[in-house]
């Protein structure tokens, strides 16, 4: 039974990890990074479920799967925010291209 509770404490630190590194990298825009945590978290639940889902409370394995469906929205919200932001960058650098080409013509 501690073997368990070790286990399942683990998780919760290894996720909370992930979601503030992911959460860090999203506002950073480090793309390749989140990219690279992702692929890591997936591998590590992967691995996690395999080895404890038959053995561990089944209400915790819920809550997880529930915190970690949470968190994948709260992230897919931040991503589009900050491909918004990124569009109107985008416009307004265009923007000002189309003015010094129009001023360099005068």
């Amino acid at each position: 039974m501690k073997m368990i509770c070790d286990k399942e404490s683990e998780m919760k630190q290894v996720i909370s990890t992930y979601s503030e590194e992911m959460r860090k990298n999203i506002s950073d825009g480090e793309w390749d990074v989140l990219n690279n945590q992702l692929e890591r978290r997936q591998k590590f639940l992967e691995d996690f479920f395999l080895e404890f889902a038959f053995i561990s409370d089944s209400s915790f394995m819920k809550e997880m799967i529930y915190k970690i469906q949470l968190e994948d929205i709260e992230f897919q919200e931040l991503i589009k925010a900050q491909k918004q932001m990124m569009k109107k960058q985008l416009k307004s650098l265009k923007q000002g291209k189309k003015a010094v080409k129009v001023y360099q013509e005068l």
